[in-house]
């Protein structure tokens, strides 16, 4: 059938072998008892399927990194476009991962710099300008009378590769010695470079002491640098082996009154994971050890928790610092780009860029989101949170012609919020896209095109197709989730609820993220809910805040409770012996876990 995903003799796990066809383009939701085989269906066959045929046409080369992928348990399937899998694995745990990373808005907001920022010297911040060879010569007399200089031309920089037919083609036009990844060597025996490693080749253009009767040669020597390394050269003062003080400098890209030197803006010099953007002190983490491992990390006071080099952080774009940019909130960002004005000129390169961060900050500000700061790690985001902006980032990749399977993704969301999520569902699939949903939700099936019911129990007794269709139709068939629906099924509320045992454990001014100094009391002895919007601060609170305070306390075996009051802000732990966590990441996936 066209434009058909049609499934035939499914017999993954426990599926009876049964057939089913789904319109593409279209929001489908799998539903049944859990157990039943849903995940069976949407995961193990339709998605395994997907990302199976995607390796198998790959090239040989390829596939020998990937591994062989099985084949599963089902007849045929056909119309089946590429799969893209949202489940409910954790969010990403790295400490690297922010809401900026995570959605790609900081990888353009780093190429945005990189072609229109304007460099600032981070010395004395202001702008930097052009410096001729003869100021940059001056200077080095200046700074350094009498000592011994070799001057180098930058050729290659941090770039992978052999290099072997630069070095044969270097030594031809008369250059005998050059400094390699550090070390100085003669050209005509380089030591051999790994091919997949990053190499700094560096022409060895003269050797002197820095004296005024040497200005004019050093002044030639200069030009000749920076001619070979396209305005760029460096200085190496005080070692001849070559591990003196190395200093590059960037002749139109200076400070005339401190010499600092900005390099060429490109986005790595923007990003906190690669060496020529991260702050030294603490490699782009923005944190630096409190030396007790039962403590938070300390803000790093080089970069002050910016992540960034000065020279990364002295870049200026409409008078804002990337790292201010990520500072603001989802909705403060929107409004600048939304407003921002560029020339003729500037249009042109930025176009693309602006528009890509411009419709990534609508859909997270459209979502519910707009209070989150793209500086935000991506592990103090909640579980509903997590939901939504990786579908903005799956929304924003403007992909067409995919399948997306998604795993329960109204998992503890606020109703508030369900519906934001169904409308980015709904966003995905009406810019061409098939999506397969799991799940449980009523508004979620009401909102289908289709729902699949699979059942009617679990194990063995479940993986039979017992019905599918559009709701309205769905809802009149004679299956346990249409008679819920129809409201002939209901889970009876209880008779009586318990009063607790009079005990009380309490959290003082919590101010974790975005707590406000809450004061809370937990009765002991009940079943307690926490609930509330998605990002109010419930995971802060009983995760970040009541749970590792506790776990804290258990493991340090404080007794005196007025230093748990004080520490900690915790109070009646007295009837406390034991905390056991079950939270929502994946159990075992290894093959000998049962």
């Amino acid at each position: 059938m066209p434009n058909t995903l049609s499934i035939r003799g499914a017999r993954e796990h426990n599926l009876q072998g049964f057939d089913l066809d789904l319109a593409q383009n279209a929001l489908h939701v799998i539903t049944g008892p859990s157990g039943s085989g849903k995940s069976s269906l949407a995961f193990d066959t339709i998605y395994q399927e997907g990302q199976r045929r995607f390796v198998e046409s790959l090239s040989a080369y390829a596939r020998q990194f990937l591994g062989q992928m099985e084949r599963p348990r089902v007849d045929r399937i056909d119309g089946l476009t590429p799969t893209l899998s949202i489940d409910q694995k954790t969010v990403n745990r790295n400490p690297r991962s922010t809401v900026g990373t995570t959605t790609e808005i900081y990888d353009h907001l780093r190429l945005l710099f990189a072609r229109l920022g304007q460099p600032h010297c981070p010395v004395c911040d202001r702008p930097i300008s052009r410096t001729s060879p003869a100021e940059l010569a001056a200077r080095l007399l200046a700074e350094h009378p009498g000592g011994r200089l070799i001057l180098l031309a930058p050729v290659v920089r941090d770039r992978k590769g052999e290099y072997r037919k630069e070095l044969e083609g270097w030594l031809r036009d008369g250059w005998l010695r050059a400094r390699i990844d550090g070390a100085l060597c003669s050209l005509e025996e380089p030591p051999a470079l790994a091919r997949y490693e990053k190499h700094t080749l560096e022409l060895v253009v003269d050797r002197l002491t820095l004296h005024p009767s040497e200005l004019a040669r050093l002044i030639e020597g200069i030009e000749r640098a920076l001619k070979l390394a396209e305005g760029l050269c460096a200085t190496l003062i005080g070692q001849e082996t070559g591990s003196g003080e190395w200093q590059l400098h960037a002749v139109d890209r200076s400070c005339p009154e401190h010499g600092a030197s900005v390099p060429e803006l490109e986005p790595r010099l923007f990003s906190f994971n690669a060496p020529q953007g991260a702050c030294p002190a603490c490699a782009g983490l923005g944190l630096l050890p409190t030396g007790d491992e039962l403590r938070p990390m300390a803000t790093c006071p080089a970069c002050r928790g910016r992540r960034l080099n000065p020279v990364a952080l002295a870049v200026r774009f409409r008078e804002h610092r990337i790292d201010t940019l990520c500072a603001a909130s989802v909705d403060e960002a929107r409004r600048f780009f939304d407003t921002v004005e560029f020339t003729p000129r500037e249009w042109k390169i930025a176009e693309t860029l602006v528009r890509e961060i411009r419709d990534r900050l609508h859909f997270l500000d459209t979502v519910g989101l707009g209070y989150l700061h793209l500086d935000r790690r991506s592990d103090t985001l909640s579980g509903g949170e997590a939901q939504r902006i990786r579908l903005a980032a799956c929304v924003g990749s403007g992909l067409q012609g995919v399948t997306y399977v998604l795993d329960e993704p109204s998992i503890g969301l606020h109703p508030r919020d369900n519906g934001r999520l169904l409308d980015a569902l709904g966003a995905l699939r009406d810019v061409g896209n098939t999506v397969i949903v799991v799940e449980h939700d009523r508004e979620a099936m009401e909102r289908a095109d289709n729902l699949v019911d699979i059942g009617p129990g679990a194990g063995r007794l479940g993986g039979h197709l017992l019905g599918a269709g559009p709701p309205a139709r769905f809802a009149q068939l004679d299956t346990p989730t249409a008679r819920f629906l129809r409201g002939e099924d209901a889970i009876p509320m209880p008779a009586r609820r318990r009063a607790g045992n009079g005990q009380f454990l309490c959290v003082h001014g919590a101010t974790t993220h975005n707590l406000q100094g809450v004061d809370v009391a937990f009765p002991l002895g009940t079943l307690t809910v926490l609930t509330g919007v998605s990002g109010s601060g419930k995971s802060t609170l009983m995760s970040g805040v009541l749970e590792a305070r506790v776990r804290e306390v258990v493991h340090r075996r404080m007794k005196d409770p007025a230093q748990i009051r004080r520490e900690l802000g915790l109070s009646g732990l007295a009837n406390i012996d034991k905390l056991i966590t079950i939270d929502q990441a994946p159990i075992g996936r290894t093959p000998r876990s049962n």
